[in-house]
Order: C-alpha cells, then sequence, then structure tokens
C-alpha cells in the first residue's frame, strides 16, 4: 500500500529475539544476586572484580532496554501506519457501497422496464402472426407497380426485434456490472479485517512488551541497589582489615617490643 515499514520478516526475528534475550539477562541477574551472597567471604580484590562484573551486566541491561524501546516505537509506528490504511480502506468500502446502491438502483429502472418489453413480446406475437396476410399483401402490391423498386427499409416485426435485443443486452449488462461491485466491496471487506486483525495482535505485542520493560527495570533497579549495598559493605571492611594487619605485623615483634607496638597503635 506504498506504506513504509518493517518486513513481516524482521518483524518476528526480533519478535522471537527478544524475549529470549531478556529471559537470558534475568537469568544472569539471578546467577549474579547468588554470588553477591558469598562475597563476604571473598577477599576484597574478588569483591570488587565481582562489583565491576554487576556493572557491566547493567551496561548491558541497559543496551537490551534501548533496543527493546526501538522495538517498541517501530511496532507502534506500524499500527499507526495500519490505522490509517485500515481507515482508507472503510472508506474505500464505503464508496463501492454507494456504487452498489446507485446501480442497483438503475437495474431497479431496468426491472419497471419489463412490462414494456412484455408489450413488445406480445405485438411482435401478432405481428408474427398476420406475417403471411401481410407477405401477401406486399406481393399484390409489388405486381401493380411499374415503377424501380425502391430501398427496403425495416420492417415493424423487425423494429420490435432489435428493440427487444437491445433491451435483454442492457439488462444483462446491469447484472454484470452489479456483480462485480460486489465482488469488489467483498474483497475490500476481506483487506479491511485482515488490517483490523494485524492491529488488534500488534497491541497486544506492545502491551505484553510494555510489561516485559517494566519487569525489566525494576530487576534492573534492585541490581543498581544491590551493587551500592555491596560498595558500602566494601568501604567498611577496608579500616578492619588495615587493623587486623596491624595485629599480624606486631605477632612477627619479641614480646615487649610487640606490647609496646601495640600500645603506640
Amino acid at each position: 500500500m506504498g506504506l513504509t515499514r518493517l518486513s513481516d520478516r524482521e518483524d518476528w526475528l526480533i519478535l522471537l529475539y527478544l524475549p529470549h534475550e531478556i529471559e537470558r539477562l534475568s537469568e544472569q541477574l539471578e546467577e549474579k544476586e547468588r554470588e553477591t551472597q558469598q562475597l563476604m567471604n571473598q577477599p576484597e580484590c574478588e569483591r570488587e572484580r565481582e562489583v565491576a562484573l554487576l556493572r557491566r551486566s547493567v551496561e548491558e541491561k541497559e543496551r537490551a532496554r534501548a533496543a527493546s524501546d526501538i522495538l517498541c516505537r517501530s511496532l507502534a509506528d506500524e499500527t499507526h501506519q495500519l490505522r490509517r490504511t485500515l481507515a482508507a480502506t472503510a472508506h474505500m468500502c464505503q464508496h463501492l457501497a454507494k456504487c452498489l446502491d446507485e446501480r442497483q438502483r438503475a437495474q431497479g429502472d431496468a426491472g419497471e422496464r419489463s412490462p414494456e418489453v412484455e408489450d413488445l413480446n406480445a405485438k411482435w406475437q401478432r405481428y408474427d402472426a398476420s406475417r403471411d396476410e401481410y407477405v401477401r399483401g406486399l406481393h399484390a402490391q409489388l405486381q401493380g407497380l411499374q415503377a424501380p423498386h425502391e430501398p427496403e427499409t425495416p420492417s415493424p416485426p423487425e423494429l420490435m426485434r432489435k428493440e427487444i435485443s437491445r433491451l435483454n443486452r442492457q439488462l444483462e449488462e446491469k447484472i454484470n456490472d452489479c456483480a462485480e461491485v460486489k465482488q469488489e466491496l467483498a474483497a475490500a471487506r476481506r483487506v479491511r479485517d485482515a488490517a483490523l486483525e494485524r492491529v488488534q495482535m500488534l497491541e497486544q505485542q506492545i502491551l505484553a512488551y510494555k510489561d516485559d520493560f517494566t519487569s525489566e527495570r525494576a530487576d534492573r533497579e534492585r541490581a543498581q541497589s544491590r551493587i551500592e549495598e555491596l560498595e558500602e559493605q566494601l568501604a567498611s571492611l577496608q579500616p578492619r582489615a588495615s587493623w587486623r594487619q596491624v595485629e599480624q605485623a606486631a605477632r612477627l615483634l619479641p614480646p615487649r617490643l610487640s606490647a609496646s607496638f601495640l600500645f603506640l597503635s
């Protein structure tokens, strides 16, 4: 219909890929949650490494969310275009219905002529019954004529026959025109129904992805909060680690110096 939009194949590839990607990221987040439970028992360098991994995971989720937003906007644009196509199709259906009504009225007018056709048929039968008598009289007149023969003109029965044939052809043409308009109207209605079904399907997909985006955003916020909590715990554990190193160094000194060193510390 001349409307620029994503092809059906690209649409379905994106629609099939996105749920798997969301599920994969959710599984990664759950795995990171389990790993953070073990951070308190690990050295500080391991904790810092885990925090860096969590940050990278959040960045990946941000990129996935950006791709999801682009897909959502694309689906919304296609829905808008299909709505416009549906409106144009409805307008065309109204126009075809109007044409069908006009042709049906014209067919009704042709049907009103049927008494005229029957009258012409009755006249033709009367003329056909008196044809022999008319021919005999014509031969009698021709025998008495001395002048050259004039060009023949169509007889009244021939004129009636032509008029009846013309009216029959006109009636058949009107009937054929009405059948063609009915077929066009049925095709337009099928196009309209298909467009409406496509719009409804896209609206349902947009609602489903909106729910997924909301859930994903909540997971991302929880992960970010967990990272901040781990950073605070890491900062609070650093002074304890320094005091533990001092005690270990004091144990290596002689007892007298060790007591003085601890007292000074």
